[in-house]
This record gives C-alpha cells, sequence and structure tokens, in this order.
C-alpha cells in the first residue's frame, strides 16, 4: 500500500469528499505517532511508493484517528485509537527485526542476564 492509498482509504471510511487539504497532515501524525510509539524515524514515503512491508494498519488506525480528532468525533477518534494500540503491540511481538522493532540492533539490558 501507497499513501495514495490510504489517503483514498481515509476518506473512504470516514464517507468525507472534503477532506482533501488535510489528509496529509493524518498521514503525519500518523507517522509521527509511529515514531514516537517505537523510537525509529520513519519518514513517509511518496505517494506513490509503498509503505514498509507490514505496518500499512499501524498508518491507517493512527491517520484515522487523527482524521476523526480533527472531526470532533471523539467516539470514532478513541476506536481507531485503541485500534491502533492493539496493532502496535501486535507489531512488538509478532514483526521482531522490522523497523517497528526498536531491538533489532541493540537487544536491551537485563539485569544478571
Amino acid at each position: 500500500m501507497t499513501p495514495a492509498d490510504l489517503k483514498t482509504r481515509i476518506a473512504q471510511i470516514t464517507h468525507r469528499t472534503d477532506l482533501g487539504a488535510q489528509l496529509d497532515n493524518f498521514v503525519n501524525d500518523a507517522n509521527e505517532r509511529i515514531n514516537r510509539r517505537f523510537g525509529v524515524s520513519l519518514t513517509v514515503p511518496a505517494d506513490a511508493d509503498p509503505f514498509a512491508e507490514g505496518i500499512y494498519l499501524l498508518y491507517l488506525f493512527a491517520a484515522l484517528a487523527a482524521a476523526y480528532e480533527h472531526l470532533n468525533n471523539g467516539d470514532n477518534a478513541a476506536y481507531y485509537s485503541n485500534k491502533w494500540e492493539l496493532e502496535a503491540d501486535r507489531q512488538n511481538v509478532l514483526q521482531p527485526g522490522t523497523v517497528t522493532d526498536n531491538y533489532a540492533t541493540d537487544l536491551p539490558y537485563m539485569m544478571g542476564a
């Protein structure tokens, strides 16, 4: 999936055609949220370039949470924020060694190990 696909999907899920100017902001907000949570420094690829393997749902759920916050729809913002948290937790467990694994290069220090 590409950022262009993500923006189209956001408009479809929110059932809004008037968000065109804000879609880039929602994707950038999602990118910031991912970077903050995982301690990485991902950048949003160009519209025609694909996202890194396995992280599309992280971008989708975070961007939808940002979109619904913009629309002042707290229930849907909370719903997608919770879905994002679950997907982020899943990434930590099931995607070791990927861009969302902040222990891929340096193992965590474990006292007594």
